[in-house]
């Protein structure tokens, strides 16, 4: 992300300014579709990273209610159904 910023700070400075002149100005005009297409990919990656992680919190609340429910100050939680059977040889 910091060096999307970074070139888009560049070509801002380089070919988007007033005293550009026309040529820089023509060129950087041309050269915005393909920016724009970049920076709204990057868009839709990270909006995309952020609904899988809300999604899987949303999933894996009630485990963690259930865990706090169980748990005291200092011990280990076990949850009901999974109680652990003593193998006697």
């Amino acid at each position: 992300m910091p060096c999307l910023g970074l070139l888009l700070g560049f070509f801002h400075k380089v070919f988007l300014r007033a005293s550009s002149g026309l040529l820089l100005t023509s060129i950087g005009v041309a050269l915005l579709p393909g920016l724009l297409s970049i920076e709204s990919q990057m868009a839709v990656y990270i909006a995309g990273i952020a609904q899988q992680v809300l999604f899987a919190i949303i999933v894996l609340a009630p485990i963690l209610e259930l865990r706090r429910e169980n748990t005291r100050c200092g011990e280990r939680s076990v949850l009901p159904y999974a109680k652990v059977r003593e193998h006697r040889p």
